[in-house]
């Protein structure tokens, strides 16, 4: 696998799904082996876990006092279309929501296209089970050839049926599969999000709302039959790509969350013996 870039550079913008403001993102090609960053004022961000400093409703990157947020759609478009360097300049809080998915982001960067970079793309091998669990939930990364994802959600408490989706990666898969998915919430949990700050900017425009009965309120219903499955699929690979490397392993997860994919990453890494750099 080479490096990429994106081609030229685009502009999107839209509202931050928790701040309500109007955020714009500026994203432009990079060099090879500068991997993905944050311009954000006078800071540079780069997209590493190690600068995760928030997990609660998004993904938070910091450094030097300054930070961005809901970055995860994002870094799931790019490790999605295999863009490894870019730099995303940022006015705002947070990344925009656009519709909730990756999508717009996908149709961005293909607009522009993609350039091939003469070096090799980093990827890490997983060599042993690493895993965290979390009040009866859990994430694990295993030994596997390739890079695939298995969840399992449980709604049922929400009176919402879901089914196990396993993916196997592919840009074409994910374009196809992931990348539509849209962020969801449940609209008895509403109130107490805007009490805490939280979805001020949030909608039946970027977000899948379910009702106490499992129904959907959004009028034009769900892209997938599993929608929410596939959401976590995207979240998992937005931000499994903040490792900044492509993993060969088999993730599998129980109900996952922002919080335990970042621990996940940090498990894995705590050890050396837990995974081989290859490139």
């Amino acid at each position: 696998m080479q490096q990429a870039t994106i081609s030229a550079e685009f502009t999107l913008e839209g509202v931050g799904t928790h701040s309500g403001d109007l955020c714009r993102i500026r994203v432009k090609p990079a060099d090879i082996n500068n991997g993905i960053g944050f311009q954000v004022q006078d800071t540079y961000i780069a997209a590493n876990y190690h600068n995760v400093v928030n997990t609660e409703m998004c993904t938070q990157l910091a450094c030097d006092g300054v930070s961005i947020a809901t970055v995860e759609h994002l870094m799931a478009a790019f490790f999605g279309t295999g863009v490894t360097n870019a730099v995303v300049y940022v006015e705002g809080k947070e990344i925009p929501i656009m519709d909730g998915s990756a999508r717009p982001f996908v149709d961005a960067i293909k607009r522009v296209g993609i350039e091939q970079q003469n070096s090799h793309r980093s990827c890490i091998r997983v060599m042993q089970e690493v895993a965290v669990v979390e009040e009866g939930r859990w994430i694990m990364l295993a030994p596997s050839d390739d890079f695939n994802i298995h969840v399992v959600c449980d709604f049922s408490k929400r009176q919402l049926h879901t089914e196990p989706k396993l993916f196997q990666f592919s840009c074409e898969k994910f374009a196809d599969e992931i990348a539509p998915a849209r962020t969801f919430g449940f609209q008895s949990d509403v109130e107490e999000m805007r009490r805490r700050g939280l979805g001020r900017g949030s909608s039946l425009e970027n977000v899948v709302v379910f009702d106490d009965s499992g129904g959907v309120i959004n009028s034009e219903g769900l892209r997938f039959p599993q929608e929410p499955v596939h959401h976590k699929i995207l979240d998992l690979i937005g931000d499994l790509s903040l490792s900044g490397y492509y993993i060969l392993g088999k993730c599998s997860a129980y109900c996952p969350g922002h919080r335990m994919n970042h621990r996940l990453l940090q498990e894995l890494f705590s050890d050396a013996s837990n995974y081989a750099v290859i490139i």
